[in-house]
C-alpha cells in the first residue's frame, strides 16, 4: 500500500474569504480514491493474461510476423516457422505465467516481482532460441527482435500485477 497525500483546507467554501485568511495543508492518507476498488479490476485482468484466449491471440500476431519476416526462405519453410512460433509463443504466454507465478513463490513485494520477471524472461528467450535453432531460422533476430519490447512489458506488467494481487506469504 503506497502513501498518497489529500489537500485539506480550513474555511467555509461557501463564503468568500481572502487568500490569507484559509489555511491549508497536506495529509497523508492510506489510499487514492483512484485506486480503492481497482484489486478487483486488477484481478479480472490477470485472469485474461492467464487464459488460453489471450495466449492463442498473442502467439497469432507472433506466428504472423516470423512468417513475414522468414519469406525469404521460402514459403513452406516461411510457414513452417510462422507455425512453430505461433505455438512457442501461445504456450510460453500461457505456461510463462505459470511459471512467473512459481517463480515469485512466497516472495513479498518487489523481490518476489524481480524473481518473475527475471525468470519469466529467461525462460521465455531461451524457448525461443531453441526452438528455433531447432528447426533452423535463419533470421532469428528478425523473427524475434519485434517481440522483445512486448514481451518485457508483458513480463513487467504481469510481475507487477503479481506484486499487486498475490497474497503476501502465499504459494501460488
Amino acid at each position: 500500500m503506497g502513501l498518497f497525500f489529500r489537500n485539506v483546507s480550513f474555511g467555509s467554501p461557501h463564503r468568500p474569504t481572502g487568500m490569507l485568511s484559509e489555511l491549508a495543508f497536506v495529509e497523508p492518507v492510506s489510499t487514492t480514491p483512484f485506486l480503492a476498488g481497482r484489486t478487483g479490476a486488477l484481478r479480472l485482468i490477470r485472469s485474461l493474461m492467464d487464459s488460453w484466449f489471450g495466449a492463442i491471440l498473442g502467439g497469432s500476431v507472433y506466428g504472423a510476423w516470423a512468417v513475414w519476416a522468414n519469406w525469404s526462405q521460402g514459403s513452406a519453410h516461411a510457414w513452417g516457422i510462422g507455425l512453430a512460433h505461433w505455438a512457442t509463443s501461445a504456450l510460453l504466454t500461457f505456461f510463462g505465467t505459470m511459471a512467473m507465478r512459481k517463480f515469485y513463490g512466497n516472495g513479498r513485494g518487489w523481490a518476489g516481482g524481480l524473481r518473475a520477471l527475471s525468470g519469466g524472461l529467461c525462460l521465455t528467450y531461451a524457448s525461443l532460441l531453441l526452438v528455433h535453432g531447432v528447426i533452423r531460422t535463419e533470421h532469428v533476430l528478425l523473427t524475434l527482435a519485434p517481440g522483445i519490447i512486448p514481451n518485457v512489458l508483458f513480463c513487467t506488467g504481469y510481475a507487477l500485477l503479481l506484486v499487486r494481487t498475490q497474497p503476501e506469504g502465499v504459494r501460488p
